[in-house]
């Protein structure tokens, strides 16, 4: 098996590699930058440099056809979001030379767009955050006053905790919009959840039917930035609510491919409300792996045989930590102390560094250190110092 692997810039593209790689198949790597942890790995036997899918499509595009059609591969994975809008929107263009296992573009669309799938999401009673659709100024003027403060103010489109805003008060709430969307365009705002509720992560991969092929649920133990945030430590558990929830969402919208849907839960009354679609592969994917459900493999399986036996079984209990850097910036965060006006207030401090401190736990794992492939470890430790490495 032969798998081209567009986005080795990306976070999870060394664990893309390694897992492909330990299981025999033939990787090569293109990304936007030259210096990336994923292309020194020892599985990745070839890569390539390609213009930025943002700046520049039309290159990219012409760059990565023709890097399908002179190469014989069996199966072509994406992993950013700039690369993934691009490649779904001319997919017809790779499918006479390789397998490309993704959700068309309508489809990528809705589930990149918060506001489309919120919409989804409440059209099939899956539970959220009280949410307001918003498409002017007016619109917020016409809400301000049923709002019950503190709220959070969410860009449609952005990745991770871009755009972002919380507002506490009623009178910053025009003023935060303006900014806010002038920055990152359409916004929805949203209730903001009480601190207390623990955050879930459901983690499919489905067939061009839609139906389920893989799961996996992880919850989140420490995040940064640390009152909301990716995931720095996660740990695999079972949570039938969760999978039924993710599964639904995930049909409803008539998904393929790999992602990843986000719950947390509200301890108002204990039930897990939507945050958002990832869909792509998610940071958290070496926990998912190290506890038995290998989805990049299972993904170009899929691809390449049509389908693939379900994997719903998995060892629970496994941890995960992307120590190097952003556990370290969790830990920073919480000895500096943070105390927000919605009520948020950052972990005891002993407690924290006692827990941090825990490197050798039963069934642990780290992200991005292996002792079988440990250059790329060592370059993500070092790239403080040797930037730039991603």
């Amino acid at each position: 098996m032969k798998v081209l692997v567009q986005g080795g810039e990306i976070q999870n593209a060394l664990t893309v590699v390694q897992s492909l790689g330990r299981n025999g198949a033939t990787v090569v790597v293109g990304a936007k930058y030259k210096k990336t942890i994923s292309l020194y790995s020892k599985y990745c036997k070839k890569h390539f440099h390609y213009p930025c899918p943002k700046n520049n499509p039309d290159a990219f595009i012409k760059c990565m056809v023709s890097e399908v059609k002179k190469q014989d591969y069996d199966v072509l994975i994406s992993l950013g979001e700039e690369g993934m809008l691009e490649l779904s929107k001319h997919r017809a263009l790779f499918l006479p030379y390789v397998k490309f296992p993704i959700a068309d573009n309508e489809t990528l669309l809705k589930a990149y767009n918060k506001e489309e799938t919120l919409k989804i999401a409440l059209e099939n009673n899956i539970p959220c955050p009280k949410t307001y659709f918003i498409n002017d100024v007016e619109d917020v003027k016409k809400i301000k006053d049923e709002l019950i403060f503190p709220v959070i103010m969410k860009p449609t489109k952005s990745e991770g905790s871009q755009g972002l805003r919380y507002v506490t008060i009623k009178g910053d709430l025009i003023e935060t919009y303006e900014k806010t969307t002038k920055a990152f365009g359409q916004m929805i705002i949203q209730e903001l959840l009480p601190p207390g509720g623990a955050t879930y992560g459901f983690e499919g991969l489905f067939n061009e039917n839609s139906e389920p092929r893989a799961i996996f649920v992880h919850k989140r133990l420490r995040e940064f930035p640390i009152t909301g945030g990716p995931s720095t430590f996660r740990v695999g558990v079972k949570n039938q609510e969760i999978e039924m929830l993710g599964t639904r969402l995930l049909q409803s919208i008539g998904w393929y491919g790999v992602a990843m849907v986000e719950f947390k839960v509200d301890p108002r009354d204990n039930t897990p409300k939507l945050m958002e679609i990832n869909p792509r592969f998610w940071g958290s994917l070496p926990l998912s792996i190290a506890s038995g459900v290998d989805f990049p493999y299972l993904l170009c399986k899929m691809a390449i045989n049509g389908d693939i036996i379900p994997v719903h079984d998995y060892k629970k209990g496994v941890k995960a930590r992307l120590l190097f850097y952003k556990d370290f910036k969790y830990l920073l965060a919480v000895m500096k102390g943070l105390a927000t006006p919605w009520g948020y207030q950052s972990p005891d401090r002993l407690i924290t560094l006692y827990e941090f401190l825990k490197f050798y736990e039963k069934n642990i794992v780290y992200d991005n250190l292996s002792w079988d492939d440990p250059i790329p470890g060592i370059l993500k430790i070092l790239s403080p110092i040797f930037r730039p490495y991603y």
